[in-house]
């Protein structure tokens, strides 16, 4: 039995959210939304080091998703947004 654990960030939670579970699937959905390359959007999964944001969706792409959810009825939660509490 392997002794690791899955890491999971506020963007690996959004973007599974938006792909009905596919993260890549996810991606392409956002980059459309938040009007944004697919490129740009991948690496909000990078950490910081690598140009990435850490694992968080930037403000401004956020609040558009929230948008977004909250018309095609997409419950995001604390969870999705704060998944490190959560584990």
């Amino acid at each position: 039995m392997s002794n690791f654990e899955l890491e999971t960030t506020q963007a690996l939670e959004v973007l599974k959210l938006f792909g009905g579970g596919n993260i890549n699937y996810g991606v392409k959905v956002v980059a459309d939304i938040v009007g944004r390359d697919v490129a740009t959007i991948h690496k909000w999964k990078y950490p910081r080091s690598k140009g990435g944001t850490g694992g968080y969706v930037p403000t401004h792409a956020l609040t558009k998703l929230k948008k977004v959810a909250r018309l095609e009825g997409v419950l995001i939660t604390p969870e999705h947004l704060y998944p490190e509490f959560y584990v």
